[in-house]
């Protein structure tokens, strides 16, 4: 009886709430996933799964059992935070996003698949966060000097370039600092000092004319080792 009112208040709230309406012919790129598989044996027991877009400020959204048309969530995306509602406790098993979900409200996140041989450093500058893959071993030690409170040197100086980078690591964004031409230190020069958001938003002037991105402000948040 509980589980029947959830689906039809996740329906109503669907209807109400959902961003713009997916093409029922939309698909996914090929080298993508589509959010069913992500989810893998918990999906005969999601009731909805909810994600919020910090740029365009708009929520998608995923129900098993509401119309196709509603469906605006199509994959989990790397960097991102979920709100998901299952039914009963599950195993989430997708590589490297093994989770447990508990019945009710679960709050996840989506981390990268595919990266070898580097390590992912995630910085968070004032309300945003990007990551970072590094394969340099001079920065990896200076990474793990900054992770262990060994060194002060907080500024990711990186080339930038366009698109999320390998594995989509620093998704959402549509842009990545080159792994080998990075480096942390102290200072850097104002000129390519921002915000996440704002480079996003000024893509083309970062890329053709600043060229290398070091926001002053950035606070190493996690460092993973996939060495």
């Amino acid at each position: 009886m509980l589980n029947n009112v959830i689906k039809v208040f996740v329906t109503l709230t669907l209807v109400c709430l959902a961003g713009p309406v997916r093409d029922v012919e939309a698909q996914l790129p090929p080298d993508h996933v589509p959010i069913e598989d992500q989810i893998g044996a918990c999906l005969s027991s999601t009731d909805v799964v909810w994600g919020f877009d910090n740029q365009t400020k708009e929520w998608s959204s995923f129900a098993p059992e509401a119309p196709l048309p509603l469906q605006t969530l199509l994959e989990f995306e790397v960097g991102r935070g979920y709100f998901i509602h299952v039914s009963n406790d599950c195993a989430v098993n997708w590589p490297n996003n093994a989770m447990e979900l508990i019945a009710g409200w679960n709050l996840i996140g989506w981390q990268p698949t595919g990266l070898e041989g580097g390590v992912l450093a995630t910085f968070e500058v004032v309300d945003d966060t990007f990551s970072v893959w590094v394969t340099n071993e001079t920065t990896i030690q200076q990474l793990f000097d900054l992770w262990t409170g060994a060194s002060s040197a907080n500024i990711p100086n990186g080339r930038i370039l366009r698109g999320s980078g390998e594995a989509g690591h620093n998704g959402p964004w549509s842009w990545h600092l080159d792994p080998e031409q990075i480096e942390m230190g102290e200072v850097a020069i104002e000129l390519c000092d921002g915000t996440p958001s704002y480079v996003e938003e000024t893509l083309d002037y970062w890329v053709d004319t600043v060229g290398y991105y070091c926001p002053w402000s950035a606070e190493l948040v996690d460092l993973q080792d996939f060495r």
